[in-house]
């Protein structure tokens, strides 16, 4: 009967410990869920499809003095010193490749965080008159997300179709929201 007693305990006990752990986990959001729903564009507005460089959710420069975005348009190779030492080598690499006679690059960066899993992706990209507007989302991780306190710098680079864009006339516009990353539900 003892036995049995001990047994019963121990399997609950087993149990609750069971359930405990499965209420958090460890996730990497490297290709966020998307957000089902697509703005409308205002008349007027053309959408420009871009394609991504990179993706990097842990960045290479982490000065404690950025505090808000930056947002770049690289027109030229000329132009990457501009970002040379927020992007690793191989990146670098990769820009330097790009043919900047057809094409553009929008650059965005996040602030520095404090811990890992947090993003920044570029949604959409519409031109307007001389208004080029990014549309991004600013992912951070959830309540139940086990994070590591390491510094992070995430950024997005795309590239864009020269086409009827003239850079020396076009003012950048970042329209950023914050999505909070739940593993267990839809995104916040």
């Amino acid at each position: 009967m003892k036995k049995q007693a001990v047994f019963i305990i121990l399997t609950r006990l087993m149990a609750l410990v069971m359930l405990t752990a499965c209420q958090y986990a460890i996730v990497t959001p490297v290709s966020p869920l998307p957000i089902a729903a697509e703005p409308p564009t205002i008349e007027g507005e053309i959408r420009i499809p871009f394609e991504t460089i990179t993706l990097d959710d842990v960045g290479v420069n982490f000065d404690l003095s950025r505090r808000k975005p930056q947002l770049f348009l690289l027109a030229s190779k000329n132009d990457i010193p501009q970002i040379s030492g927020l992007i690793s080598q191989a990146v670098l690499t990769q820009l330097q490749q790009i043919d900047f006679s057809h094409y553009l690059v929008v650059a965005l960066f996040r602030e520095v965080e404090g811990s890992s899993n947090f993003q920044v992706i570029i949604r959409h990209i519409t031109k307007k008159d001389d208004q080029l507007t990014i549309e991004a989302q600013f992912w951070e991780p959830g309540a139940h997300i086990i994070t590591q306190s390491i510094e992070t710098s995430p950024y997005h680079l795309v590239q864009i179709s020269r086409t009827n864009l003239s850079p020396a006339d076009v003012k950048l516009i970042l329209h950023s929201y914050v999505v909070v990353y739940e593993p267990y539900g839809e995104p916040k």
